[in-house]
């Protein structure tokens, strides 16, 4: 059996890769934290979440933004997606998020 017939007979490990990449950001290590998530298959609002956390604690906050937009869902990426667009100096949009944070806090 070569690689890739074996390979769709291994477990999914992205559950235990989004735990260690939690761990090396909540440890300041946001590029193995990076590294991490670039190696889970699947791209759910938790993924894009961590890896916004990410691209925010490296100052890349372009692809933060990206990030925090595909996970909108999550109430927590406003505050985020403001710092983000003021970081880059697109008050418009900042000022965007902040109402929305607001809105949402009422």
């Amino acid at each position: 059996m070569d690689a890739r017939q074996l390979a769709p007979l291994l477990p999914e490990l992205d559950g235990e890769l989004l735990l260690r990449a939690q761990a090396a950001l909540d440890s300041g290590d946001a590029q193995r934290c990076a590294r991490l998530l670039d190696a889970a298959e699947s791209r759910d609002q938790k993924w894009h979440f961590l890896r916004g956390e990410a691209h925010l604690a490296l100052e890349e906050y372009a692809p933060a933004a990206e990030c925090f937009l595909r996970a909108e869902e999550s109430r927590k990426v406003y505050a985020r997606l403001e710092q983000c667009y003021r970081e880059l100096e697109d008050y418009k949009q900042a000022y965007f998020y902040a109402c929305k944070q607001r809105e949402v806090s009422l």
